[in-house]
C-alpha cells in the first residue's frame, strides 16, 4: 500500500499496517482539510507532533484510540467536534485494531486563522481569538455536522474551490464561537440571576425558537413573563451572552441555512419563512454571519 504521511500537527504512517485511505485537499500557506476512513490491522502507537502555529479542527464519527501527553498520561480520544489550538509539543496516539478512523480534518495555519477569527469575533458575542476556549474542547452541534458533511462531499467530488472551503471554516469557526457563547451564558445565569429571572429569560428563549417564522415583538414577550422590557433584556443578556434581537436572527438565519441546504425553495420563500419580508435585508443578514450572500452559498453546495 501507498505510504500515508502526515507532515503537520498529526499522525506519521510509514507501514503497510494500515487499510482504508486518507483524501487531502491542501492550499499551500492557508489551510489543508482530510477526508479520513481508514483503520490498523493491529494495535499500533504513532508519534505525532504539533507545531505551535496552526489550529487542528476534527469532526471524529469514529475512532479507537488513547492519546499519551507529555507524562504519558493516557485518555480516550472521543467522537464529536474536537478543536486544538497548537501550542507545540509532541505525544503518541495508541490506535486499537480494527476500529475504523472516521471523520474529517482541517488544520488552518495561522495567517489565515487571524484573519478569519477577526471576521468572526466581529458578527458574534464570544471572542474566538481568546486561546483559552481553543484548548481541546468537544463540540455536538447538529449545525457542525451540517458544514462537515459538505466539507467531506466536497472532497469526495475532488472539488478544489479555496473560497468555498474558505466559507465552510469561518461558518465552523463561527458556530464553535456561538457554542461558547451559549455555554458561558448558562454559566451566567445559574450565578447570577434569580431563579424566577432564570426561567423567565428560558420562556422568552423557547418562545423565540418557537415563532421563527413570526418573531415576537419585545412588548409581547416582556408581558409574557411579567417584566419590563428593560429588565427583560438585561436578564436575557445577563443568561445568554446577547441581545434579544442579535438571538433571535441568529437562530433565524440557523433555519434559513437549513432550508437553503436541503431544500430548492426559492430565497424570497426562504426568507419569508423565517420573518424577513425583505430579502435584500435577509440577504445582508446573513452574508454578515456566514460570510457569503445566501445567492452564493447556493452555488457553492452544489460543487
Amino acid at each position: 500500500m501507498e505510504d500515508i504521511s502526515y507532515k503537520l500537527g498529526a499522525v506519521q504512517v510509514y507501514d503497510n499496517d494500515l487499510v482504508g485511505y486518507i483524501r487531502q485537499i491542501p492550499f499551500e500557506g492557508k489551510f489543508l482539510i482530510e477526508d479520513m476512513d481508514f483503520r490498523f490491522r493491529c494495535p499500533s502507537v504513532r508519534q505525532h507532533f504539533t507545531p505551535a502555529k496552526f489550529v487542528e479542527i476534527l469532526c471524529l464519527d469514529s475512532i479507537g484510540a488513547l492519546h499519551r501527553g507529555y507524562e504519558r498520561a493516557e485518555t480516550q480520544v472521543g467522537t464529536g467536534v474536537k478543536v486544538n489550538k497548537g501550542q507545540g509539543g509532541d505525544g503518541e496516539l495508541v490506535f486499537l485494531p480494527h476500529i475504523p478512523v472516521q471523520g474529517v480534518r482541517i488544520v488552518i495555519y495561522e495567517d489565515l486563522y487571524e484573519s478569519l477569527q477577526t471576521k468572526v469575533s466581529s458578527g458574534c458575542f464570544f471572542d474566538i481569538r481568546d486561546s483559552s476556549m481553543l484548548s481541546e474542547t468537544n463540540f455536538h452541534d447538529p449545525e457542525l455536522r451540517l458544514v462537515f458533511g459538505q466539507i467531506k462531499r466536497g472532497i469526495e467530488q475532488d472539488a478544489a474551490c479555496e473560497p468555498y472551503y474558505e466559507n465552510k471554516i469561518a461558518e465552523i469557526l463561527y458556530l464553535i464561537a456561538r457554542a461558547e457563547s451559549a455555554k458561558n451564558g448558562r454559566k451566567r445565569n445559574s450565578k447570577r440571576l434569580a431563579r424566577a429571572d432564570a426561567e423567565a429569560v428560558d420562556r422568552v428563549k423557547s418562545m423565540i425558537e418557537a415563532r421563527i417564522s413570526e418573531p415576537p415583538r419585545m412588548a409581547e414577550l416582556a408581558r409574557m413573563v411579567n417584566a419590563s422590557v428593560a429588565k427583560l433584556q438585561n436578564d436575557f443578556k445577563t443568561a445568554y451572552g446577547c441581545t434579544i434581537h442579535d438571538y433571535s436572527q441568529q437562530i433565524r438565519m440557523a433555519e434559513a441555512l437549513r432550508k437553503i441546504e436541503n431544500s430548492d425553495e426559492p430565497l424570497y420563500s426562504i426568507a419569508l419563512g423565517v420573518g424577513y419580508k425583505n430579502p435584500s435585508h435577509f440577504s445582508e443578514i446573513f452574508k454578515n454571519i456566514y460570510g457569503v450572500m445566501p445567492s452564493e452559498y447556493i452555488k457553492l453546495k452544489k460543487i
